[in-house]
């Protein structure tokens, strides 16, 4: 074997080499990066849990509020209308 062509095959060696270290960077940041993903996905649908049983409590007590009771009708009006 001649040196040109041991030459030709290391640097064909080299390119293959770093094309598959290149592919094995990408797919570990696609894991890590749907990791993530998924990670945040969890936290976020607890978190919506949280805030949906609060807004029912708060509006149980909102539908429990009455507004006074007034003689003339107007009052009324405007009291129900704040």
């Amino acid at each position: 074997m001649s040196i040109l062509q041991r030459h030709r095959k290391n640097r064909t060696l080299v390119w293959v080499t770093g094309a598959l270290c290149t592919v094995f960077i990408i797919v570990l940041i696609v894991t890590i990066v749907l990791g993530i993903q998924s990670h945040n996905d969890r936290v976020l649908g607890v978190q919506i849990a949280e805030t949906e049983s609060g807004l029912r409590t708060l509006g149980a007590q909102i539908a429990a509020i009455r507004p006074p009771v007034r003689n003339d009708e107007r009052i009324h009006c405007r009291v129900c209308a704040r």
